[in-house]
């Protein structure tokens, strides 16, 4: 089963999964992470995804083709939206799942965490066979959540009002270090954000390793500091230990703000028309 995490931020949500579905002792990479609708709409559906692939991927089809039907204009309601995808859920589990063999219900269902964008507003949902449960805080599916919830206690009080560029930083930690120590959760991630507004976007693999690299050094300098609380007296390494946490939380956020940047950079690019090639020649031979 993996793992599947999500964040309620102060600003929108986080949604990270490993790369690998793992079914009896194989394992196989498949996407995990999806998101609707691929046309413009007031609305936005991404979903990370744990449990059988083949359920997750009809369900993925039926809430596609249930969408363009029932919002063909694409503005909609929480009491809409939500109808639509727990419409989706009884029918796949009722035609695909709970149709099935009673011995072979329990590798056929999905574990799905939804975060749900209208207009300006974000919220998270969890799913339990056909129901969707709205989460506050951080939720995890899988077996990855045996790491998840301890990690998730230290690293993030959601509470505290955590932004989406903090938080999403800390789920890719958290989804790496559930794949190092657990044997059933894949390599790889996909680390995806849904702020409340702008659009969303999901870490690069780059992105991904420079912030595993600096929490790697954060938790080194953090485990120098906490090796100074016993001995009695003052030791002299404490300050050096001290110095290098800072040092570390401030290489973090420069780095996720010179990140910030670059992708915003990207996004305005993107989205200014660019010149054919007609118009490059011609600027070329003025």
């Amino acid at each position: 089963m993996s793992i599947a995490f999500g964040v309620k931020c102060s600003n929108g949500i986080v949604l990270g999964v490993d790369l690998e579905y793992s079914q009896d002792l194989s394992s196989m990479p498949g996407q995990k992470m999806f998101w609707l609708p691929k046309t413009e709409a007031d609305y936005f559906v991404l979903i990370a995804a744990a449990g059988n692939p083949d359920t997750t991927k009809t369900f993925m089809e039926v809430l596609e083709s249930e969408l363009a039907v029932q919002i063909p204009h694409g503005h909609t309601s929480w009491t809409q939206l939500k109808g639509v995808i727990k419409s989706c859920l009884k029918y796949v589990y009722s035609e695909h799942v709970d149709a099935a063999p009673r011995d072979e219900r329990a590798s056929l269902g999905c574990d799905l965490l939804v975060a749900l964008r209208i207009l300006n507003e974000t919220r998270l949902y969890h799913s339990n066979r056909t129901m969707l449960v709205e989460e506050k805080g951080t939720y995890c599916h899988g077996v990855g959540l045996y790491a998840a919830r301890c990690l998730s206690d230290i690293f993030l009080d959601w509470r505290a009002h955590i932004h989406v560029s903090a938080a999403a930083q800390i789920v890719a930690f958290i989804v790496a270090e559930a794949a190092e120590h657990i044997q059933s959760v894949g390599k790889g991630s996909d680390i995806h954000t849904l702020p409340n507004e702008g659009p969303a976007y999901s870490l690069l693999r780059w992105e991904r390793d420079e912030v595993n690299s600096g929490f790697g050094i954060l938790m080194r300098a953090f485990q120098g500091c906490l090796s100074q609380i016993g001995g009695g007296g003052k030791s002299f390494l404490y300050p050096h230990y001290l110095d290098e946490f800072k040092k570390a939380i401030d290489k973090l956020r420069e780095s996720q703000a010179k990140r910030e940047e670059e992708r915003l950079t990207r996004h305005l690019m993107a989205s200014t028309p660019q010149p054919t090639k007609a118009d490059q020649s011609h600027h070329h031979e003025s």
